[in-house]
């Protein structure tokens, strides 16, 4: 049989069989594609920590920023990716991001002047779903209550990683990991586990540095708003075009936060007010063209539905940046 390969017949089957070539090129491909989905890691919402730097700040130290963050042991191991984004223009970026529900705090500003009376941190809170500080403390103290051991059910109990069920921890952690590519029964599960328990761990020392922030730092370090308040304002402004029906809605939803008891909540922390660290608070946050952060407000964005162990990373952001930036933890 002759299967010597000669200038024709390569010519003819490249004639001929091309249309076959491209298809197991692209079989090929696809086939790859489908393997790599399967075996990588997918991040959920939790598994990123995104920071953002609102209009007129300057985020270009943000990626150092991050880096020191983690160097410091800021994050739990769960934390796989941990970036930033600077927003640019009026919401449109933010929303997208926000849609996918990627976002956890973002630096904003309380900036006004005579062209613009409205601050854009409060803009913010306006339109977005934001913690206030205080019941962000509530619901992180609520996460770790859900691990007591049994017996442990005092409301004001001690939440010291002593007093919590590693079974507990456990239950929650294997639930969390089932689609997990990282963490199999077989593979690795007892490393992780161990990490899920110095993860409580360490958040329970957060959140006693948190609650103790909240309630020893001067007065001046937290940035306090009536949700809708500004909302109500802009919409009643002379020539401001809205409609009768919106003013309504607007002064309907600010007397619902009004009639609940949110007023003057902690939404935010005033940057310029954490001083006295190992750390100059104008090396990372700071406005743009100017070295200093003052009218930077620090705010926290609630994913709580979608990242219901993850949410209280937010509260370790917050602590390594007390003590980063101020001497108010000792």
């Amino acid at each position: 049989m002759d299967n010597k390969i000669t200038k024709k017949r390569l010519f003819d089957f490249l004639s001929y069989e091309w249309i076959v070539m491209i298809i197991v090129v692209a079989l090929s491909i696809l086939a790859w594609e489908f393997v790599y989905g399967i075996a990588r890691v997918k991040l959920t919402p939790g598994q990123e920590f995104i920071t953002y730097y609102d209009i007129g700040l300057n985020g270009a130290q943000g990626d150092r920023f991050d880096a020191v963050l983690q160097e410091r042991g800021a994050f739990s191991y769960d934390v796989l990716e941990v970036k930033n984004e600077g927003i640019s223009s009026e919401f449109s970026v933010l929303d997208l991001r926000l849609s996918a529900y990627q976002g956890d705090v973002i630096y904003s500003s309380k900036i006004t002047n005579d062209n613009n009376p409205y601050p854009r941190a409060k803009d913010i809170v306006d339109k977005y779903k934001m913690y206030d500080l205080e019941t962000l403390l509530t619901d992180a103290k609520g996460y770790l209550r859900s691990f007591l051991k049994d017996g442990i059910t005092a409301p004001n109990a001690e939440l010291e990683y002593k007093n919590l069920s590693e079974q507990k921890i456990e239950k929650g952690f294997a639930e969390r990991m089932r689609k997990d590519n990282r963490v199999r029964k077989d593979s690795g599960y007892r490393e992780y586990l161990k990490k899920e328990y110095q993860r409580i761990e360490k958040l329970c020392k957060d959140v006693a540095d948190y609650e103790y922030f909240l309630t020893h730092a001067p007065a001046d370090t937290f940035y306090r708003y009536t949700r809708y308040e500004q909302m109500v304002e802009k919409a009643n402004a002379k020539d401001s075009g809205y409609t009768d029906y919106y003013k309504e809605k607007c002064a309907e939803r600010l007397k619902e936060e009004q009639d609940a008891g949110r007023v003057n909540r902690i939404y935010g922390i005033n940057m310029e007010a954490l001083s006295g660290g190992d750390i100059s608070t104008s090396k990372y946050v700071s406005l743009y063209n100017q070295a200093t952060a003052k009218d930077i407000v620090l705010l926290v964005f609630d994913m709580k539905q979608h990242q219901p162990d993850h949410q209280y990373e937010t509260v370790s952001f917050i602590v390594e940046n007390v003590r980063m930036f101020s001497n108010i933890l000792g």
